[in-house]
């Protein structure tokens, strides 16, 4: 053993001494996952993937909203207390604002309860309390759902006192995967669990079914090289907003699109393949760094995404952004399956403030946006 392996083992444990119990290992351990901000959709769903054979997306992940789980080990206990602490909801909801809960039959539970699913599926034998802290609404569409299960899976595996770097980003992205998609059931594309666990900024993912009995589609996660120039320039004509909850899920949404691609399959096919062929451009412009045509192309998905289901949008919602392209925004689109949740919109900075205004006016709430950085 060298002296670097001695100095590395001297300060982990000094890191993790004040969580450290003699005969039990760690008491308490936490991680935390951003939310993630969807540019270009060009298929990530298994029942896309099979017809067009393959598929992309260009994603970013939000330092400004994020999900922090803590799990602490109570000796003797045969439950698992949930507390779950929304900042979002603050003056707006209380009961969204603070939750609380028990889980009491794992298996049960774990149908419908993300919590209770993933614990059942990394660490069944956990007993004691999840402390949930986070600032993302409900069925935003920025991918909640995925951050509390990425952050509670770090955070379990921390617990049991496993090397966290024995479980890179792709292992950690199949298994939110498959306990959300799979295991709970819920539908949708792989684009949010591999986004949240790469937790990079920037990245364009490509995913391809190479067998028709793999579990998982074979999915590449290349990080998008853009100055830190341009990436000021787009946070600086970023905007983001909530609109409204969502009043279908996105379990709806996904099975709405699906039956649709079975009766309409060559028209819907069409509209994909173009989703696709745009979502290389969004790729190229932004290393460009062309903030306009970016707001352009981001219009263009949307305009796309709302020919693949009528329950994309709302009229109030096509209010708000037919008012803010009239202001001064270059395009955007809707965050997410649809429905509500949140919007964002790429404007020229000088018009934000005042787009801003007619957005809080209709209703929707301003949401802080600053970007990841890559390391």
């Amino acid at each position: 053993m060298t002296i670097g392996h001695i100095i590395c083992d001297i300060v982990e444990h000094e890191l993790f001494r004040n969580y450290l119990d003699v005969n039990n290992g760690l008491k308490e351990a936490s991680a935390s996952a951003p939310a993630r901000l969807n540019f270009g959709n060009g298929g990530d769903t298994d029942y896309y993937l099979e017809k067009l054979g393959w598929g992309c997306v260009v994603n970013t992940t939000l330092a400004s909203c994020s999900c922090k789980c803590t799990v602490k080990k109570i000796e003797k206990s045969s439950n698992i207390n949930v507390k779950i602490e929304n900042s979002f909801y603050y003056d707006k909801d209380d009961v969204k604002a603070r939750k609380e809960y028990r889980i009491e039959n794992l298996g049960e539970d774990s149908k419908k309860d993300i919590i209770a699913a993933t614990i059942k599926e990394i660490y069944p034998e956990f007993r004691g309390e999840v402390i949930i802290e986070m600032n993302i609404p409900e069925m935003s569409g920025l991918g909640g759902s995925s951050s509390l299960g990425v952050a509670l899976i770090n955070a379990l595996y921390k617990l049991q006192g496993k090397d966290i770097y024995d479980y890179d980003s792709q292992k950690i992205s199949y298994l939110a995967y498959k306990i959300e998609r799979i295991n709970m059931g819920i539908k949708g594309g792989y684009q949010d669990q591999f986004a949240i666990s790469y937790a990079n900024g920037f990245n364009y993912m490509e995913f391809k079914k190479v067998r028709d009995n793999d579990e998982f589609a074979e999915t590449i996660v290349i990080p998008c090289k853009i100055s830190s120039e341009v990436l000021e320039q787009i946070e600086d004509s970023l905007l983001l907003f909530y609109l409204s909850p969502r009043d279908i899920s996105g379990n709806q949404l996904h099975e709405e699109q699906e039956r649709a691609l079975s009766q309409n399959e060559n028209e819907i096919q069409k509209i994909l393949v173009e989703k696709r062929a745009n979502t290389l451009d969004i790729k190229y412009v932004l290393s460009e760094g062309n903030i306009k045509k970016l707001g352009e192309l981001l219009h263009k998905d949307y305009e796309l995404k709302k020919q693949l289901s009528s329950k994309t949008t709302k009229d109030f919602i096509e209010e708000i952004y037919e008012n803010a392209v009239k202001l001064g925004a270059y395009g955007g689109k809707i965050s997410g399956a649809g429905g509500g949740g949140c919007m964002f919109l790429i404007c020229n900075p000088e018009r934000k403030k005042i787009i801003s205004e007619i957005i809080i006016q209709k209703g929707g709430i301003i949401l802080p946006c600053k970007l990841t950085r890559q390391e």
